[in-house]
């Protein structure tokens, strides 16, 4: 397949933003090496790709973040993440065989790195119940995503004393159960122990002893990777040169911006 725009890139050609949410570059290339993915894998060789960059704050990095600033061991062949990607490979395929033959933009605003070990995510059965165990005194809770949740005071002498209680939660080896991110008169809280919690699990907050914590949370996911704010970008229009490898995310509404 011809893989150049009909035209050189400008408002008569007809312009496809591809989002592939957190599709890792690297992985495509690894994979191209097995002799998979051939159509990502040829785009790469002939227009290259840039890496784009954004936030810096690890509980910053999440695709509702990303995508905001983008726009304002198993066998190969039975891995899941191959069979996504030739999924993304197939797209890109059919974006190409249209006529007029389009100019593609692939971003994709992060990606993800596996761990070493499973991370659990925990979300608390009832937010309000568990901070009054605690004896925090609280106007409101808004549970979030999964294991977020923010949480409203009147006054920021209450959000204050909330977040030195939630702050020194920790299990019996020590290890942190919350982040918290105190913003005046409101905290935004984050359960972030990554490991099992089973009955019986004790949890201390100063003298405070919590014999079950267990009992107040509810299993969401088993997290085998990470976020990682690298993200990357590709333009049939406009081939990467060494200089410019590295972007900012938000440049990426510049350049579809530039196309019309």
């Amino acid at each position: 397949m011809d893989l150049s725009v009909t035209k050189p890139a400008n408002a008569d050609t007809p312009l496809m933003l591809l989002e592939l949410n957190e599709l890792n570059f690297e992985y495509v290339e690894h994979y191209g090496e097995k002799g998979e993915l051939p159509m990502l894998n040829r785009l790469f060789d002939r227009y290259g790709y840039q890496i784009t960059r954004s936030e810096q704050v690890y509980e910053h990095i999440e695709p509702w973040i990303q995508w905001i600033r983008a726009l304002g061991t198993l066998p190969a062949a039975k891995t899941p993440v191959l069979e996504i990607y030739r999924l993304y490979n197939r797209i890109v395929a059919d974006c190409l065989a249209l006529e007029p033959r389009p100019r593609i933009m692939i971003a994709t605003a992060l990606h993800r790195d596996p761990v070493d070990e499973p991370v659990y995510h925990w979300r608390f059965k009832n937010h309000q119940g568990f901070l009054r165990s605690l004896g925090i005194r609280f106007r409101g809770v808004e549970p979030r995503m999964s294991r977020d949740f923010l949480v409203t005071f009147g006054n920021a002498a209450d959000a204050a004393e909330a977040d030195a209680v939630l702050a020194s939660g920790r299990d019996s080896n020590g290890v942190r159960l919350f982040e918290v991110d105190n913003r005046g008169n409101s905290l935004f809280v984050m359960l972030t122990y990554p490991f099992a919690i089973e009955s019986g699990f004790t949890a201390r907050f100063g003298r405070l002893v919590i014999e079950d914590f267990a009992a107040h949370v509810v299993f969401v996911a088993i997290k085998n990777s990470h976020h990682n704010g690298s993200g990357y970008f590709l333009d049939t229009g406009a081939p990467v040169k060494p200089e410019t490898r590295e972007m900012p995310l938000t440049e990426v509404w510049q350049r579809v911006q530039s196309a019309f």
